[in-house]
């Protein structure tokens, strides 16, 4: 009988043992999450895969909606707003993040020659009533707003970790660099967290972490710049990088047989007239994506395709490109092309070419 109840209880511990395992083991198992949220004036997918993966989109979500309240040009709580209303009178003395990322703009600004230009807000704003209106601004008015746009009149005191506009009228937009940049910092959360993998989408700023289940990398698809959302022109290869695409396709009106989209030239105060369909710039730096993804669109094809040739000799610039042009030809970075294909379908309308010498 002593015998019979000791196999019994060993028998039952056994079983309970085999329940804390098939317990633990559930605990253990990858969660998948996919969620949207409408945050930073755009829409935000994620999709992610571990243990942690639902806390780990909370997080991100946390940090975009500081961001957005922090960086935003329309948010009149945000330090941008306060910058911003100080301008010609007052320093502001703003967080660390926005100081440190207000400096590097400035320098971007300087390195590509205005053409992304973190002073531009004064002439955004008017064709952000514009596009709402759907009527370009009094040539006027354009000019008026042009005598604003000066980043050499931006002030950092780094003692005071403070920032001054010197000119009343003059105004600070992120708008250009702000999603690259929040992209970046949800790579940071994902890469500190219990989870296999994970992608982010901020408004077409991607940053991709890890690689689905079977797979080396994801496999990205870049717009064609022709055809609908959702529509890929080109099928990419990559993992943990930041991809930022810039095109005319995203915001537009029309206007007496005119287009006016979204991408506004520094130099003149209109949208930009370019021979690119599309510029796609995949780095590890999300806020030197996002800037040169649009200051390359204003640049041109021949100012990119120079930049393509300094690759070509072997010259790191620590960043690759997938152009577009008004032809169709596409041109990407040497790096980049073991790594790019058609998608199915644009071989009539599209072409891979090579790029051309000097």
């Amino acid at each position: 009988m002593k015998a019979k109840t000791q196999k019994i209880l060993a028998a039952g511990a056994a079983l309970a043992l085999l329940g804390i395992m098939a317990a633990s083991l559930l605990l253990r198992r990858d969660r998948v999450v996919e969620r949207t949220d409408f945050l930073m004036s755009t829409v935000v997918d994620q999709k992610i895969t571990g243990r942690e993966a639902e806390k780990t989109g909370d997080r991100v979500v946390e940090m975009l909606q500081e961001l957005e309240h922090t960086l935003s040009l329309y948010d009149e709580a945000s330090e941008i707003a306060a910058v911003n209303a100080a301008a010609g009178r007052n320093a502001v003395t703003v967080s660390e993040g926005t100081y440190k990322l207000l400096k590097r703009s400035t320098a971007l600004s300087a390195e590509t020659g205005g053409t992304f230009n973190l002073a531009i807000a004064p002439v955004t704003l008017l064709w952000h009533d514009a596009m709402e209106a759907k009527h370009p601004p009094e040539p006027a008015a354009v000019s008026e707003r042009l005598r604003h746009i000066d980043y050499q009149r931006i002030r950092f005191d780094d003692e005071n970790r403070s920032v001054m506009l010197e000119e009343e009228g003059m105004a600070l937009d992120l708008g250009g660099i702000a999603k690259g940049y929040a992209a970046a910092l949800a790579g940071e959360i994902y890469r500190e967290a219990d989870i296999r993998t994970a992608l982010i989408s901020i408004g077409g700023n991607i940053y991709c972490w890890g690689a689905p289940k079977g797979q080396d990398a994801y496999r990205i698809g870049v717009r064609d710049p022709q055809g609908d959302a959702g529509d890929p022109l080109l099928i990419m290869s990559l993992t943990d990088k930041i991809i930022a695409s810039s095109g005319a396709y995203e915001r537009y009106f029309e206007y007496e047989g005119t287009i006016y989209h979204h991408i506004i030239d520094p130099d003149t105060g209109y949208p930009c007239e370019t021979d690119l369909l599309s510029v796609t710039v995949i780095a590890d730096d999300g806020a030197l994506a996002d800037c040169l993804s649009t200051s390359l669109f204003i640049q041109g094809r021949d100012a990119v395709l120079d930049i393509l040739r300094r690759q070509q000799a072997g010259e790191d610039i620590g960043y690759s490109l997938i152009i577009v042009d008004e032809t169709g030809n596409i041109y990407v970075s040497p790096a980049l092309t073991s790594a790019v294909s058609l998608a199915e379908g644009k071989e009539s309308a599209y072409r891979l070419a090579e790029i051309p010498p000097k």
